[in-house]
């Protein structure tokens, strides 16, 4: 079997080039974990969808990225959510019906844009409630 060489018995140079790889790391794995962690802000936020153009939410109080989107539909029409995209497309190919909920969870803050439309000549009122 090898033999280990302790880091006392390396010399200083090669001592030091250890630890800082170490040091490197180990801030590596800490950004990587609070990445992870919710701050724990809420925000409520009510965005009326009107037609085929595509409507951005926007809160007024905290910003991007989210970690969590829950989506109420209040009707009175079908929506169709899109998830961060710059171009328009639907996040599901079928809308969510008046009453019906959307959860988006991940888990790194990567909801950074939700868009809202509806069908030509129809409109729904939509809540969401994020998690950053």
């Amino acid at each position: 079997m090898a033999k280990v060489r302790k880091l006392r018995e390396l010399p200083p140079e090669l001592t030091f080039i250890t630890l800082d790889e170490i040091a490197g790391r180990l801030a590596d794995i800490y950004d990587a974990l609070q990445r992870q962690v919710p701050e724990g802000l809420k925000e409520e936020v009510t965005v009326v969808a009107e037609g085929t153009r595509a409507v951005p939410l926007s809160a007024r109080f905290i910003k991007p990225p989210y970690f969590r989107a829950a989506v109420f539909n209040d009707g009175p029409d079908p929506v169709y959510v899109m998830l961060n995209k710059s171009k328009p497309v639907a996040f599901r190919t079928t809308p969510l019906n008046d009453g019906d909920k959307l959860v988006i969870d991940t888990v790194e803050a990567k909801i950074q844009l939700l868009l809202f439309a509806c069908v030509e000549g129809e409109s729904a009122s939509v809540r969401v409630h994020l998690l950053k």
